[in-house]
């Protein structure tokens, strides 16, 4: 994830931060495979600050999605 989509997370809605959330814990994943510890840390690293901004936000902002099937 870019630094410029970190820095404006501020105007981002919860969608988007969910989706930012899945997408880090996905890439997460393949690193931790493939054994790149130090690129797993850093996304890991973006995932946290990807929750407080979560956290910080009004509880309903976020109640209902469109449904969607996930392949793993």
């Amino acid at each position: 994830m870019s630094e410029e989509r970190m820095m404006t997370s501020s105007q981002r809605t919860a969608a988007e931060l969910w989706q930012d959330y899945l997408f880090l814990s996905r890439e997460m994943l393949k690193f931790l495979e493939r054994k790149e510890h130090e690129l797993f840390l850093e996304l890991m690293s973006q995932r946290e600050t990807v929750q407080q901004m979560l956290d910080g936000l009004a509880k309903d902002d976020f109640k209902h999605t469109r449904k969607v099937r996930h392949c793993f």
